[in-house]
């Protein structure tokens, strides 16, 4: 992108990009629909168990790393492949 001409190159947002937690607070997501989500995505039934799993590891370390957000890992689990094939 820096050789393009000017005129196709991405323009840069003066606004910073960093985001933190508190940036999706309003965008809440509960396990049944991160589950739900996951069942419609993913079709295989092997790659849905591995992310069960997954999601079940994640759910129990956070309990004991980080409780306040237990439930946030657990659906970082159950859609941490939903773009594998």
């Amino acid at each position: 992108c820096v050789n393009a001409p000017a005129s196709i190159r991405p323009r840069r947002s003066k606004r910073s990009i960093t985001r933190t937690h508190r940036d999706f607070d309003d965008m809440s997501m509960t396990v049944p629909q991160a589950r739900e989500l996951m069942e419609n995505w993913v079709e295989n039934p092997s790659l849905r168990g591995h992310m069960e799993c997954v999601a079940r590891c994640m759910r129990v370390q956070a309990e004991s790393l980080d409780p306040e957000h237990a439930v946030d890992w657990e659906i970082a689990g159950l859609l941490h492949d939903m773009d594998y094939s």
